[in-house]
């Protein structure tokens, strides 16, 4: 239905800087608001966006909305941001992750390349110590599109397409929606790289520099907060 956006903006700090944005920052949010944006951290650090204001310095963002969302005004902005809501590409990719999960592949056609990318964020999960016991608990790519909910309401707003009580909800329904289904970050980030995978093609490791300083990281924007 909608293009898969995971557009990363023109940076020149590095990810290890991007991921202390809005740490120890002042902030008109709540600290409840604050910790809200965090379930859009992932596709937020690697653009290198603050998490101590709603709004985000993004450059010429109706463009980037019209090219990558179809996403044009007011009415298609909602349009898609309650299809993140309420469908997604979980709707589909709940499948694909299940047959994987199951070793059940070799009974579709065209999953080589699919489960070689599971195989891979595998890897690459456990690679930063996300545990196999997580990873076993990770039954939906729910992340992927809870995560891009965040980042696109804020956008969404940045460009004046809805407002800001309009993204605030959007932004409380993405974590209820995490909450209800994931006990962890590691979970919450695990299920973000398989979705990314499965719906988007994506090679996991390009999300691994982001990925270790998100778990691992001494001053990561995830490490004092409870993801429940």
């Amino acid at each position: 239905m909608k293009k898969i956006c995971s557009v990363i903006l023109l940076l020149s700090l590095t990810i290890s800087t991007l991921l202390l944005s809005g740490c120890g920052s002042k902030s008109s949010l709540t600290e409840d608001q604050q910790n809200m944006l965090l379930y859009g951290g992932i596709l937020g650090s690697r653009n290198g966006d603050s998490f101590s204001e709603l709004d985000g310095d993004y450059p010429d963002v109706e463009s980037m909305l019209k090219e990558y969302w179809d996403v044009t005004d007011a009415a298609t902005a909602k349009e898609t941001l309650d299809w993140l809501s309420n469908e997604g590409h979980r709707i589909d990719g709940n499948e694909f992750l299940t047959v994987l999960k199951k070793g059940e592949e070799a009974q579709y056609e065209d999953m080589d390349d699919v489960k070689k990318l599971y195989d891979d964020c595998n890897k690459m999960l456990t690679e930063i110590g996300i545990s196999e016991d997580t990873l076993k608990n990770v039954n939906t790519i729910g992340a992927w599109d809870y995560d891009r909910l965040v980042n696109l309401a804020r956008w969404s707003y940045s460009a004046g397409y809805i407002t800001e009580e309009e993204a605030w909800g959007y932004i409380q329904k993405a974590r209820e929606l995490a909450k209800a289904e994931f006990n962890s970050w590691d979970e919450y980030l695990a299920s973000n790289v398989y979705g990314r995978s499965i719906a988007y093609d994506g090679d996991p490791t390009e999300l691994k520099e982001t990925a270790d300083l998100l778990i691992n990281g001494d001053k990561s924007i995830w490490k004092d907060i409870t993801f429940k």
